[in-house]
């Protein structure tokens, strides 16, 4: 049996209305699942950015990046430099996507940066670039929003836990192709550990309707905020 971990929205709702200016079209952003609310700067950017970031696992380094603006934006590009402690290796690496991939005036959104191959040592520190765009309403935009997440008991072997996400269509349309869920696991602090995320390469979502997708986490994952986007 699974254990049930009881799911916060970091949100008044499960999604948030875009730019709702009456007789204009809107666009839906789904927010992020949560039992967790991330550690953040005591004043962030009046700007987008990335307000928290995990170590270093692997080559791989978790950020959570906010919307400080007053308009809602999309388009995320964050470039990031690492400086290897002694300042003799500089390692740069950008994001292919963020989750959610429209982040509301205020909204958090999850994502992965990749250093190449090579482990980076504890010490590293990193610098962050992010542009974005104004975000326009576009019907056709594919909506997906986590509806539930379930934790597994602590498990034997190279997966330590499974995280069973239910995922729900929320366009007008059926949708048809990838499903990727991200999850990211945070400590004790409150702070980013890692990011996981799992493909379902093919999907079949009706409007209104839902899938499974099942994330194998490699370490326990006790707080976290997960989201899916179509890739």
């Amino acid at each position: 049996m699974r254990h049930v971990v009881r799911s916060l929205v970091l949100a008044l709702a499960a999604v948030v209305i875009i730019g709702a200016i009456p007789g204009e079209a809107v666009a839906v952003t789904p927010a992020l699942l949560a039992n967790v609310e991330p550690a953040l700067p005591s004043t962030v950017p009046s700007a987008v950015a990335v307000v928290a970031n995990s170590a270093p696992v692997g080559a791989n380094v978790g950020i959570v990046a906010r919307n400080g603006t007053a308009k809602a934006v999309d388009r995320v590009k964050v470039e990031a430099t690492a400086k290897v402690p002694g300042g003799g290796t500089v390692v740069r690496a950008t994001t292919v996507k963020l989750t959610p991939a429209t982040l509301a005036p205020g909204g958090l959104a999850i994502g992965n940066l990749a250093f190449g191959k090579a482990d980076l040592p504890s010490g590293t520190t990193f610098s962050f670039k992010v542009a974005s765009k104004k975000a326009v309403p576009n019907a056709h935009d594919i909506a997906l929003e986590v509806r539930e997440a379930l934790l597994s008991r602590a498990m034997e072997g190279p997966v330590a836990q499974q995280m069973a996400v239910t995922v729900a269509n929320l366009g007008a349309k059926t949708y048809t192709g990838p499903v990727t869920v991200t999850v990211m696991c945070f400590g004790e602090a409150r702070n980013p550990a890692f990011v996981k995320t799992a493909t379902v390469k093919k999907a079949k979502v009706e409007s209104g309707a839902t899938t499974p997708v099942t994330v194998d986490l490699s370490l326990l994952c006790p707080k976290y905020m997960v989201g899916a986007s179509a890739r």
